[in-house]
């Protein structure tokens, strides 16, 4: 199973880091007002990979759900972002994305560690 683990935030760190590459390279107004299709589909995935993950694994931790803040990061522009405020909003998704990742390199920290330690910390 940890194997499983392991393979699964794999796919969501390579998701992750795909969707942030994707909003750091973008430069222009209406690439962030407009979710581009395969953004879309990227997304997706990750919500279905932690929600595979969360069905296989039922250990709810706290950072598990820091993806939402990546996720209103990228809906915030498209409902109130406009050509005065762009540069607000794009430091917001430059920051907000980071929140794929963050979740998935957390856990990944934590499970490097042996079997034998995690016994010993509860």
């Amino acid at each position: 199973m940890r194997i499983l683990r392991f393979v699964l935030l794999l796919f969501m760190l390579i998701i992750g880091v795909l969707i942030s590459l994707h909003y750091w390279s973008t430069a222009q107004f209406s690439s962030i007002k407009q979710v581009p299709i395969y953004s879309l589909v990227l997304i997706m995935s990750y919500i279905i990979l932690h929600f595979i993950k969360k069905l296989l694994f039922n250990d709810a931790e706290w950072y598990d759900n820091l993806y939402y803040i990546a996720l209103i990061s990228i809906v915030l522009p498209v409902f109130f972002a406009n050509s005065n405020n762009a540069r607000t909003f794009h430091l917001i998704l430059d920051l907000g994305v980071c929140f794929f990742m963050l979740p998935v390199l957390i856990e990944g920290w934590i499970i490097r560690k042996p079997q034998k330690d995690l016994l010993e910390d509860e």
